[in-house]
């Protein structure tokens, strides 16, 4: 079955690391929903993950409903999207393709 992965990110649009993190998966045209939460909501996903700030970021896949994965805030972000090290090492996802 083709993968299909997506991410979603609960936060404020208030918030500089939300934006961020919406116009990083922009930039690398990388689907996602933004998930806007009131202080109810933003609380329950926090506990749910054991995160305290937001962005919250959640990656899915649109044709295995079991796989969900927490990559973290705005820098785990970053960290988990960064192409692959060029001694060898891991990266994270990158879509560029090249």
């Amino acid at each position: 079955m083709v993968s299909k992965r997506y991410f979603i990110v609960h936060g404020r649009t208030s918030c500089p690391y939300c934006v961020s993190a919406v116009g990083l998966l922009e930039s690398k045209n990388i689907s996602y929903v933004f998930s806007p939460g009131d202080d109810s909501v933003l609380s329950e996903v926090k506990q749910r993950w054991d995160h305290k700030t937001v962005p919250m970021v959640i990656e899915r896949d649109l044709y295995d409903n079991n796989h969900e994965s927490f990559i973290g805030g705005y820098d785990d972000l970053c960290a988990y999207l960064a192409p692959p090290l060029s001694d060898g090492g891991t990266g994270g996802l990158d879509s560029s393709g090249d």
